[in-house]
């Protein structure tokens, strides 16, 4: 036979036989379609709300302080941070944002950062989908530098909380931490740390970082390729972006030295947020030369099915993607099969 499957990647069910791996360059994926609401490209940011002093409830050892937000000629969000002494205001300032708190009234500081999230005040939210910055990150040991995703007031079993990465200065170079917060009353967290195994690879170049989100499961992408999978426990509810700078606290991680005098800065080029196009239709042996590229309901392909040859293929359904006798897939030739919800009506969502 000339003809063979080569590659089929994805979540269906033939046969009572499941199958699971993750794709690759999801927003290439012509079933995801950019929201323009949720884009930024930083020339100006009007949608976003420094969070001045901060020390994320006391815990951090660095002050975040407005002046280390700007951006700068070539169009990027910087977040610096600083080796020099502040304070926090006696008395302390109100708190602006319920996820970093406010910093310890009186309290001196020898490092300042920076942390800057998407405004609240017209509960502005989003919720799922595919979200990604490409940023240039600096690396230094006792950085923090964190891009995450918080609700403003956490509702009982779910923070929902989702680190799309944490930089600490405290790993290697290809040593990037991603976790899962769930529950603030009972703390319940799932820490995972990604192992990038380019061995060219290095924060300080440009890369992209992002999450593919639903209600089932959580995949971490670095430029494009996925990097860690993981179940979603109950992580669904509307939520707000954060980009936060500055030192690490954890008492074994290594701190900056203060001198010679020093400032870092993440550029941050883009962030966007894309969703999934949703039809919820049957399709039996689909067209590809006319293809819509919305997920369907439900995908059959048998013997009728004509994949064309040297084609990378992203079919996606609801319910399921079911292969029968006589389908084939050509030498040379990708097809990604997923089985998952559709929420793209709830990406870029903006709550009354």
């Amino acid at each position: 036979m000339n003809r063979m499957i080569t590659t089929i990647i994805g979540i269906l069910f033939l046969q009572n036989i499941a199958f699971a791996q993750t794709p690759t360059h999801t927003p290439k994926d012509p079933h995801w379609k950019s929201t323009p609401e949720w884009e930024d490209n930083f020339s100006n940011l009007n949608n976003w709300l420094p969070v001045p002093y901060t020390d994320h409830w006391g815990t951090k050892i660095h002050l975040c302080l407005e002046k280390n937000i700007w951006l700068n000629n070539n169009g990027n969000l910087v977040i610096a941070v600083n080796n020099e002494f502040a304070s926090c205001p006696n008395p302390a300032p109100p708190v602006v944002s319920w996820a970093s708190g406010s910093c310890t009234a009186g309290k001196f500081y020898s490092y300042t950062g920076g942390w800057i999230e998407t405004k609240n005040n017209n509960n502005t939210k989003t919720q799922f989908g595919y979200i990604e910055a490409r940023m240039k990150i600096p690396y230094r040991p006792g950085l923090y530098l964190s891009f995450w995703t918080f609700i403003k007031e956490g509702s009982v079993g779910n923070a929902a909380e989702i680190d799309i990465f944490e930089i600490r200065g405290m790993y290697p170079y290809n040593v990037l931490p991603t976790n899962v917060h769930t529950d603030y009353n009972i703390y319940e967290g799932f820490d995972y740390d990604i192992i990038i195994p380019d061995p060219n690879f290095t924060y300080t170049d440009w890369h992209n970082y992002a999450i593919e989100w639903d209600a089932n499961r959580i995949i971490w992408y670095v430029d494009g390729i996925a990097r860690r999978v993981l179940n979603n426990h109950g992580v669904i509810d509307p939520v707000r972006i954060i980009f936060s700078m500055g030192t690490d606290q954890y008492p074994f991680s290594p701190k900056p030295p203060l001198y010679p005098l020093f400032q870092d800065s993440v550029l941050i080029d883009y962030f966007k947020v894309y969703h999934l196009q949703c039809d919820n239709t049957p399709v039996i042996n689909p067209n590809f030369a006319s293809y819509d590229y919305k997920v369907k309901k439900s995908i059959i392909m048998g013997g009728a099915t004509t994949v064309p040859q040297n084609s990378n293929i992203v079919l996606r359904a609801t319910d399921f993607i079911e292969l029968q006798p006589g389908f084939e897939v050509p030498l040379n030739t990708e097809i990604y099969l997923d089985v998952t919800p559709c929420v793209g009506n709830k990406i870029g969502k903006k709550e009354d």
